[in-house]
């Protein structure tokens, strides 16, 4: 995960996404919902980034049902202020308004 991050802070999403998605898998394998929670919403971030809506959206939705399944509130509302940006930058102010709201 953490030479996903060191890409993802130099600007380079197509390393970051590709060291990112493989702590991912292993995880997943490893059935690590904490990791699964934190790695899913980089992976989100940086979706984001490239302006890729619905896979940040996707990635930010797993985060918070992984965060939610091992009750960690922090992630959980990592993941709702994320998926808050991901509809702003869609301009859907409703949904961000839930998102942030639901965070609190």
């Amino acid at each position: 995960m953490g030479l996903g991050l060191s890409a993802m802070s130099g600007s380079n999403y197509a390393a970051a996404t590709s060291h990112l998605q493989g702590a991912l898998r292993s995880f997943r394998q490893l059935d690590e919902g904490y990791g699964v929670a934190h790695v899913t919403n980089f992976l989100g971030v940086v979706a984001l980034r490239r302006s890729n809506q619905g896979k940040a959206t996707a990635m930010f939705e797993e985060g918070l049902a992984a965060a939610r399944r091992i009750g960690d509130r922090t992630s959980t509302c990592t993941a709702l202020y994320n998926l808050a940006q991901a509809a702003l930058s869609r301009s859907d102010y409703d949904k961000a308004a839930l998102f942030f709201e639901e965070g609190l």
